[in-house]
């Protein structure tokens, strides 16, 4: 394990606050499969805590894992909301708002650079490539929510305009009955009106019968 806190650790310090950077945007490529303080023997920081240990996913150190304050990392992460990705393994109390403070300056490597250029170019490209698949499936997952929100919306719509129209071919229906009724009883007064002009002729005719009657008399 690399504990010696070298000058060239402070540039490489740097190297992996862009690191940290990068992995704060877009997340580690891979689930840790230990927690930040699952490691012996212990490293304390400049508070006398049990250091934790990360895994650096910067373009110059990709995949190496180091060492800083828990409080510091776990004040850069709360920031961007990315706890409960890496908070498996530690106590409550580290996530109170007392502890959430930024930390110490402390930070070193845990173990030393041993990977060739080409293997960390490697792990690069690899990282890179589930970032950007992450990505992908992130917006897939977002315009599949998308269109499934726009469909319920046309089927609401649709279903309003179904009942919509239930109701006034209803009405229409009603109206047609209305008419209906109308017609009828207007039909039955015509042949009412009928039936009684049949009988008044005939009682016309009937009472012209008698009168000629009577004149020839």
């Amino acid at each position: 394990m690399a504990t010696n806190r070298s000058p060239s650790s402070a540039g490489s310090s740097a190297t992996s606050g862009r690191g940290l950077e990068e992995e704060r945007s877009s997340g580690s490529p891979v689930p840790y499969r230990e927690g930040p303080l699952q490691y012996h023997p212990a490293v304390h920081c400049d508070f006398g805590q049990k250091a934790a240990r990360w895994i650096s996913w910067s373009r110059n150190n990709p995949g190496r894992r180091y060492l800083t304050c828990m409080r510091r990392r776990v004040s850069s992460f709360a920031s961007c909301g990315l706890l409960p990705q890496f908070g498996f393994g530690l106590p409550a109390a580290w996530f109170c708002s007392d502890f959430v403070g930024g930390g110490c300056g402390f930070w070193e490597w845990y173990e030393c650079d041993t990977t060739t250029t080409f293997l960390k170019q490697l792990q690069v490209d690899l990282r890179d490539k589930v970032w950007r698949l992450s990505k992908e499936i992130e917006d897939l997952i977002a315009a599949t929510s998308a269109a499934r929100t726009h469909v319920e919306q046309m089927l609401v719509q649709r279903e309003q305009s179904e009942k919509k129209m239930s109701a006034q071919v209803l009405e229409w229906g009603r109206l047609l009955m209305e008419k209906d009724a109308q017609v009828a009883a207007v039909v039955d007064r015509s042949k009412k009106l009928e039936k009684e002009r049949v009988v008044l002729r005939s009682i016309i005719l009937a009472c012209i019968c008698v009168v000629i009657g009577m004149l020839i008399k």
